[in-house]
């Protein structure tokens, strides 16, 4: 499909059609699908099983207000299958039940484009890790607060091997992951193919967890994870299951038919920001800093 996008160009650059490819450029018609296009589609179409949860747990009054012990009672309900307030179980169960038809149904849309994502027992969100705050408490006392939450049982039967050691490599993969790896992984279709490994005991040992290191939004938590996957999987319907590979295969292309260093760069900082591998911050240089500012 890519090489007949590509052969079919007409009078266009192939740079010109790998920009198309990904997103749309202001005053350019559309001829094909991009990666930007399809990602809104996927969000949309999944994010309106969650209409409820949307409601009554994201942020209002302009990010000041925010029930949180809502959305403790969803976590606690996931996790555990009740609530502490009685009074919100009716509640919560509605909106634990929209998350997994929309996590499940995202699963499924990442499966068919080539991904493999399995089936996890007792999976029922994203665990959220606070890179500083890790950073901040240090290794060990980041170990020490997070030992008594966990399933450790649980924990080394999965990996084969002793909490201690799990513990290491997790700190020195979540604090280190983006400085050696923004992307985190080549290979899209497999990103989210481990299991994660840090089973906490119950739905209050998640929460104490997320209130010392990790977010205490669950819907944050929920939002990301529907937006993230849905940039992967526009990228994979589009660019194959390994789009990183098939993207560097089309830029060898767009060197041949005579793009430039400049026309590379901004390329890849496009398509950088389609997958969500970077944020703006980290690929802005110093004439957009000049152009925005002026603007």
């Amino acid at each position: 499909e890519l090489t007949n996008v590509i052969s079919q160009r007409g009078d266009r650059s192939v740079y010109d059609t790998m920009r198309d490819m990904i997103g749309k450029r202001a005053g350019a018609g559309n001829t094909h699908s991009n990666v930007e296009a399809r990602t809104t589609a996927i969000y949309t179409r999944v994010s309106a099983d969650i209409h409820d949860l949307k409601d009554q747990l994201r942020t209002k009054w302009a990010g000041f207000s925010q029930d949180t012990e809502l959305g403790n009672e969803v976590v606690r309900y996931l996790k555990d299958g009740t609530v502490k307030n009685q009074e919100m179980l009716s509640t919560a169960a509605k909106l634990a039940d929209q998350w997994k038809m929309s996590a499940n149904k995202l699963k499924a849309l990442r499966n068919k484009a080539g991904g493999k994502v399995g089936q996890l027992e007792d999976w029922i969100m994203p665990q959220a890790h606070n890179k500083t705050k890790m950073l901040g408490m240090g290794k060990d006392e980041w170990k020490a607060f997070i030992r008594p939450l966990l399933d450790i049982e649980r924990v080394e039967k999965q990996t084969g091997g002793k909490i201690d050691d799990v513990l290491d490599n997790s700190y020195d993969n979540i604090t280190r992951r983006e400085e050696s790896n923004p992307s985190f992984s080549s290979v899209v279709a497999k990103r989210h193919e481990e299991q994660r490994v840090l089973h906490f005991k119950d739905g209050d040992s998640m929460i104490s967890y997320n209130e010392m290191s990790g977010n205490t939004d669950v819907f944050g938590i929920m939002d990301n994870h529907i937006r993230s996957h849905s940039q992967e999987v526009a990228a994979m319907q589009l660019f194959g299951a390994n789009p990183d590979d098939n993207f560097n295969r089309l830029l060898d292309i767009a060197r041949a038919d005579g793009m430039g260093d400049f026309q590379e760069g901004k390329l890849r900082s496009l398509w950088d920001l389609s997958l969500g591998n970077v944020d703006g911050d980290n690929i802005v240089n110093k004439a957009d800093r000049v152009i925005a500012t002026v603007g």
